[in-house]
């Protein structure tokens, strides 16, 4: 738990190069790490704009034996939004719906600012529509990441 709680700092202070090294701390430690370690490094170097470290991470993650949850989708999702990465960002919104986790406004949110970053204010405008229809209701940042 030291070692989340160390991973979750980082993540908090946008160190996300820290963020990587303590996770490998952690592991030459043959401290077992869990989803809450995941998705706190997947969560800072998403932060750090390293879009493809993060989902090399989530990669890593299924194959250490860790099922993703909706907070690894999300983390994974808003890297991808971070540097306009869309597509990307829809094969997440794909991949979380067909491994049985419910996207959520979060994720949703991500795609919209993923696709306003690269100017596929069309793509944004149909997810947004196809919000309310699955029972998420826009919050304004996915609203305002739809306009933009």
């Amino acid at each position: 738990k030291t070692y989340n709680a160390s991973m979750s700092a980082c993540e908090k202070s946008s160190a996300w190069t820290r963020a990587l090294g303590v996770f490998q701390e952690m592991r030459q430690s043959s401290v077992r790490s869990d989803t809450i370690s995941w998705n706190t490094l997947i969560s800072a170097v998403g932060k750090g704009q390293q879009c493809s470290q993060a989902l090399t991470l989530l990669a890593e993650m299924r194959q250490y034996g860790l099922e993703p949850n909706a907070r690894t989708y999300n983390a994974s999702a808003t890297a991808c939004e971070r540097l306009g990465r869309w597509s990307q960002a829809f094969r997440l919104l794909a991949e979380m719906q067909s491994s049985g986790c419910l996207p959520d406004v979060i994720t949703c949110g991500a795609c919209i600012g993923a696709c306003a970053r690269a100017a596929e204010w069309e793509r944004a405008l149909k997810l947004l529509a196809g919000m309310a229809p699955r029972g998420l209701w826009p919050n304004a940042v996915a609203c305002n990441a739809a306009i933009s």
